[in-house]
């Protein structure tokens, strides 16, 4: 069973924009969702299984609309399309902690199937303090207003993951931690740090959402325990170089200060 949560990406899955787009709109569309716009696994420098490619053709803003609420946002009337595809490393696929994981599944009502469940938890984590799992969303927009406007929502979805406070079993998880990135045209990012649930150890999520003039690149990288934010911005580097070879602009270099 596979239960991908990654922020900020709706699960509406189409195979091309469902918008009347241009030829022009097509195009950026098509460079940004290609193979070639991705992380490699050659570039994850460690062996990885593909777990999840999903198309978007609506903006998941939609989802969140009342009736009634009037005209649409940019973020929303000038979305083109996203595409998410993920990663998980081949040791939590058929590691020696592969047995472990299912139990965990089975005792939380889950099926086991080829890949885990994810987020994973338990000795997996424990075990492999590099990168576990990755996902990666591009998003196209057809102006630069919309990508902001989407960009705003983001910077709002990670303020909540830094202010919120949630308890599992009488005890608080760790809130999130704002990182201040920079390097894109806007930057979003913040950490969530791993701590001990009551299924075991959980991951450490590096999130980060970047905008390169209309396209939006939104990045979850989890670990286990040891890795830090220079670390997971090592992998949005790698992320967006591919992006901008592929669409022809420029590469970006990201910092935190």
């Amino acid at each position: 069973m596979l239960c991908v949560a990654v922020v900020f990406v709706s699960c509406s899955p189409a195979h091309a924009p469902v918008q009347s787009t241009t030829s022009a709109e097509t195009a950026s569309y098509t460079c940004a969702t290609s193979d070639g716009a991705y992380l490699t696994t050659a570039a994850l420098r460690q062996p990885f299984v593909a777990a999840v490619d999903d198309r978007f053709g609506r903006s998941p803003l939609l989802d969140h609309r009342l009736p009634g609420s009037g005209p649409s946002p940019a973020a929303i009337r000038d979305w083109v399309g996203a595409r998410l595809r993920g990663w998980i490393a081949e040791a939590a696929v058929d590691g020696p902690d592969r047995a472990a994981e299912d139990a965990i599944a089975r005792s939380l009502g889950y099926s086991i199937g080829k890949l885990p469940l994810v987020p994973l938890v338990g000795p997996v984590v424990e075990h492999n303090p590099g990168v576990l799992e990755v996902y990666q969303t591009n998003t196209v927009y057809r102006s630069v207003a919309g990508a902001s406007d989407f960009m705003a929502d983001l910077a709002a979805d990670a303020k909540l993951a830094e202010t919120t406070v949630v308890t599992t079993d009488g005890r608080a998880e760790p809130e999130g931690i704002p990182v201040h990135l920079s390097g894109g045209d806007e930057d979003v990012a913040y950490e969530m740090p791993g701590y001990l649930g009551p299924d075991g150890a959980t991951e450490a999520f590096f999130n980060f959402a970047v905008r390169l003039g209309r396209f939006v690149v939104q990045l979850s990288v989890q670990s286990g325990y040891g890795w830090t934010v220079p670390q997971a911005i090592a992998v949005l580097d790698r992320a967006t170089a591919q992006l901008a070879r592929s669409c022809g602009v420029a590469t970006p270099r990201f910092t935190a200060g």
